[in-house]
């Protein structure tokens, strides 16, 4: 892999990064109905998955009925800039930076909850895509789109690919026995 790649692999994930940091964290819950509207846009945000999810129990603590007709997803980025030009990842990892998506619902005590049976998966980027393109919010539309079909393992240890959204979107939803 060319130097020029990871240069630009490894300033699209510092630019990143910095922006979603800026912006608050790299923990965010989205209202998944709202992916295809022009107002999409995240309901928390936080530097932790704690300090994301406390946000989000306050918001639903405060007006339980709104937050019922929401289909809550919490997106996550993840990687490290030293994965940058690596080919071997620990089990799980694909690449410098990953879009989690994982799906929660509210119980009846209205605290957020990821149950068993919520799909989540994690989106890597290669190094090429990386430099190329870096992260944009259709990525992560995308990625909510596609867990939301329940097309994929909620395998934490299963590695996806951003540049593979097509081939994911073409899947179709397994039948239950």
């Amino acid at each position: 892999m060319s130097n020029k790649i990871l240069e630009n692999a490894i300033a699209n994930y510092t630019k990143v990064m910095n922006k979603f940091n800026k912006a608050g964290g790299r923990f965010l819950f989205y209202n998944a109905n709202d992916v295809d509207n022009e107002s999409f846009k995240p309901i928390a945000i936080g530097i932790s998955e704690e300090e994301v999810k406390e946000k989000m129990n306050e918001k639903v603590e405060k007006n339980p009925e709104k937050y019922k007709k929401y289909k809550l997803v919490r997106v996550s980025l993840k990687g490290l800039s030293k994965t940058i030009g690596q080919t071997d990842y620990q089990i799980g990892i694909g690449g410098g930076l990953g879009i989690s998506v994982m799906v929660y619902s509210i119980n009846k005590f209205n605290i957020i909850i990821s149950d068993s049976n919520d799909p989540y998966a994690t989106f890597w980027y290669t190094d090429e895509l990386l430099a190329k393109k870096g992260l944009s919010v259709s990525h992560i539309k995308k990625a909510i789109k596609i867990v939301l079909k329940g097309v994929l393992s909620s395998n934490p240890f299963k590695v996806y690919y951003v540049d593979k959204f097509s081939e994911y979107n073409k899947l179709k939803q397994k039948k239950m026995k």
